[in-house]
Formats: structure tokens, sequence, C-alpha cells
């Protein structure tokens, strides 16, 4: 295949993330010291690079799961009042009963209070945080 040399220089990433680069060449023994030493401070800088891209694509994925969970958690909230006022029960009785709804309906207990409140607001629920 006319390659005689290779180079394999793992990258150090976190989070369970893996990746290396590979050099090739066309003539054996083409990777003294001084060019080991140049390819190893590259993979360095890459690196960084990659662990920062990680580390904010894993923020991006913290913040999206923050939201959802805020406004899963007002839609929830929401549904065990109308459950409390409906039954008459406390608020440990009323979300026993969404669960139970949740697991026989088999469908998410956020999107069964979404469906309550809709049902029973006119519209999806809303927090007074939204403009």
């Amino acid at each position: 295949m006319g390659i005689y040399s290779i180079l394999g220089i793992p990258m150090e990433l976190e989070s369970g993330a893996a990746a290396g680069l590979d050099v090739y060449a066309t003539r054996p023994r083409a990777f003294d010291g001084s060019a080991i030493e140049l390819i190893e401070q590259d993979v360095t800088a890459v690196s960084s690079a990659l662990r920062l891209a990680l580390r904010l694509e894993s923020q991006r994925d913290v913040e999206k799961d923050l939201t959802a969970a805020i406004n899963s958690r007002t839609v929830i909230n929401l549904a065990v009042g109308i459950v409390m006022g409906q039954n008459r029960c406390s608020q440990g009785e009323a979300v026993d009963i969404l669960t139970a709804a949740s697991n026989h309906r088999n469908i998410k207990l956020r999107d069964l209070a979404a469906e309550l409140v809709a049902k029973m607001g006119g519209g999806p629920g809303r927090t007074h945080f939204e403009r």
C-alpha cells in the first residue's frame, strides 16, 4: 500500500471520550524524536480544543435537560393541583393517581399532565416567567 511508517498518538480527553491521531509516511523510520515531539505538541493543542468542545456540548445538554425539567415540573404541579381539587385528596395521593394513570396508559407523566392541564385550562400550562 506504500505506507512504511505509522505513528499513533492518543488524545487526552474526558468523559469517556476517546480519540487519537494517526500519522502515516511513505518511507521507513520516518518519525525521529523531533518529529514525534512536534506531532505530540499538535496533539496536545487539538486535545485541548476537543476537551473544550466536549464540555460545551455537555453544558448544552445540561441546559436542555434543566429547561425540560422546569417546564415539566410546572405542568406536573398544575396537574397535581387539578387532581387534588377534583378528588379532594392530598398532594401525595394526587401524584400517586397521576403516576398510576401514566403507567396504565403507558405515557410519560409530563405528557399526561400536559393533556390534563390543556383539557382543564383550555390550553397549555405556562409559568409567569414565559412572555
